[in-house]
């Protein structure tokens, strides 16, 4: 059986409707942005350095869980491909 990858296609999808709308209008769209991780650190009292680096910080921490639960998926798949 073959799902597929509905989530990157999905995103792929959103990501050209947020390009065709920066277009449209001529400007980026205001959206979420970075800049609540910086206020999100300077709120729990972490120092001026580490509130800049938060949104790079941040998106690291993202990518790695994203990377692990990618991984793991696959490791299931495989397991279970062995066992069939």
């Amino acid at each position: 059986m073959n799902s597929g990858s509905g989530l990157v296609g999905g995103e792929g999808l959103l990501g050209v409707a947020i390009a065709g709308a920066a277009f449209y209008y001529k400007e980026a769209p205001a959206g979420l942005g970075s800049e609540w991780a910086s206020r999100m650190a300077e709120w729990l009292g972490a120092p001026d350095g580490l509130a800049a680096a938060a949104p790079s910080l941040f998106a690291l921490a993202a990518f790695a869980a994203l990377a692990a639960v990618f991984a793991r998926y696959c490791r299931s798949r495989e397991e279970s491909a062995a066992l069939s």
